[in-house]
């Protein structure tokens, strides 16, 4: 009996990846078979629900949220939805999870925009707060940050700046 049921599901699941493969073969691309596969589900996608994970791609967090609550990465922004007029915008006209009409333009960062500037307050034993989150920071994000410092209070009212590596202070 167990035999039977691990038989037919291989089959189930042979079939289903034949299926696949002969879409990529007829010049279809992923984005268009899962494209496929979100709008035949559509009625059970109304019900899923996560600020997580892109539903589209299953791979991303989420950047955008759509007006139905679908959350979208800004690279199925691109690979799923035509341009908008705007550089670096989108027309989201439904949703492919749920298949609601959102007829919504979305614009996504540029390949070159990246964080400038994150600025601290607070001296003193608070300094060391500032210092030990931006660490942090550096290590979440993968990215080198540079502290400046600026004393304007007391009676000094002078102006620093290191320009040092946060691990070096």
């Amino acid at each position: 009996m167990i035999a039977a049921a691990q038989t037919l599901t291989t089959e189930i699941v042979w079939q289903r990846f034949s299926f696949l493969f002969d879409g990529l073969a007829t010049n279809h691309t992923t984005h268009n078979l899962r494209r496929q596969v979100l709008l035949k589900h559509k009625s059970s996608g109304a019900h899923l629900e996560t600020k997580n994970l892109c539903l589209w791609c299953l791979i991303q967090p989420p950047e955008r949220t759509l007006r139905c609550g679908h959350s979208v990465c800004e690279e199925c922004l691109s690979q799923y939805y035509a341009p908008g007029h705007g550089t670096y915008t989108y027309v989201v006209d439904r949703c492919l999870v749920c298949g609601i009409d959102t007829a919504v333009v979305l614009k996504v960062k540029g390949p070159t925009v990246m964080p400038s500037l994150l600025g601290f307050d607070g001296g003193g034993v608070r300094g060391i707060i500032a210092i030990i989150l931006a660490m942090r920071l550096e290590d979440v994000l993968d990215v080198p940050y540079f502290l400046g410092v600026l004393s304007l209070g007391g009676w000094n009212k002078r102006r620093y700046s290191l320009h040092l590596p946060i691990a070096r202070i």
